[in-house]
């Protein structure tokens, strides 16, 4: 993502916002914030994702993580949305349990 939008590699963040990362969905769906774009518009953006070039630099690192070639893997709709970064914060979950004796 960073190389493809010609940004150093901190500047990607996933969904938390830690930086050189991107969020992997449930629906194995990957995103991922670029920060401070000055002077990049959407549109050059979306020129430099939606490409064949991008899709397959995609699947070949996602190749490369799992270590195999998967016969079903593909790259789906591609989604380029100028939006204010905010990260999600982390969320606790406290359970308490009682038991008599």
């Amino acid at each position: 993502i960073a190389l493809a939008a010609g940004v150093d590699v901190s500047l990607v963040v996933d969904l938390m916002g830690q930086n050189s990362s991107v969020t992997i969905g449930q629906d194995g769906s990957i995103s991922a914030f670029l920060l401070d774009l000055e002077g990049v518009s959407a549109r050059d953006l979306a020129t430099r994702f939606y490409n064949d070039c991008f899709r397959e630099t995609l699947l070949n690192s996602t190749f490369a993580v799992l270590g195999s070639r998967p016969e079903h893997l593909g790259v789906g709709a591609i989604t380029v949305e100028p939006e204010h970064f905010v990260p999600l914060q982390p969320t606790t979950t406290s359970v308490t349990s009682t038991s008599t004796a």
